[in-house]
């Protein structure tokens, strides 16, 4: 458009109809611009971290360093000094390098991390159930992250029940002892270490 000094008016230079930006076309530029900006960005992301997988429980992430995960504990989670560390042979191949504890009212539990010895990523929590804590407080926490057991298996003789869940990005093993001593298991698939 060629200035036209008769056509300014308080300052302003009018526009035609035909110099008027399509509004709608523009908004649906910049909506496309910011999508693909998002997109870019989760990628880049996702790149950056391939060890952080999605699944995990509470505040513990797959593939986390210990450091990570005691942070991320708000002072819950201790890391273990490296002659305080357990290591797993093969085929585990890892170590336990953090422990911490975890209370949710009556429900109190001591906690195991378990890393691979590899990556250093968080692979596997072991959960031991205090004394005084109800077991069936400890299976209705899994059951209400993860739904009900896809088995379950009652050993009387042995004075325990055993219960499991498969998730696809979570191996969960679950069991109650009668006479107290009861723990789980939520691990990466096929990396469970030994219990200690």
């Amino acid at each position: 458009m060629a200035f036209r000094p008769s056509r300014i008016v308080s300052g302003r230079i009018p526009l035609d109809e035909s110099d008027r930006p399509d509004h709608a076309a523009t908004l649906s530029a910049i909506k496309e611009v910011r999508m693909h900006r998002a997109i870019a960005l989760i990628t880049v992301l996702m790149t950056l971290s391939p060890a952080m997988a999605w699944s995990d429980w509470k505040y513990a992430h797959w593939g986390a360093t210990p450091e990570q995960v005691a942070q991320a504990s708000g002072g819950a989670v201790k890391v273990l000094p490296p002659a305080q560390r357990k290591k797993h042979a093969a085929p585990w191949n890892s170590e336990t390098a953090a422990k911490g504890t975890y209370v949710d009212g009556a429900l109190h539990l001591a906690l195991s991390f378990s890393f691979d010895s590899q990556s250093g990523g968080l692979n596997c929590i072991v959960f031991e159930a205090a004394e005084h804590s109800p077991d069936d407080l400890l299976k209705q926490m899994f059951v209400n992250l993860n739904g009900p057991p896809q088995t379950a298996d009652d050993h009387k003789d042995l004075g325990m029940q055993t219960f499991s869940w498969s998730t696809g990005k979570d191996q969960i093993g679950l069991t109650l002892m009668t006479d107290g001593g009861s723990f789980a298991t939520q691990c990466v698939p096929g990396t469970n270490p030994p219990v200690e």
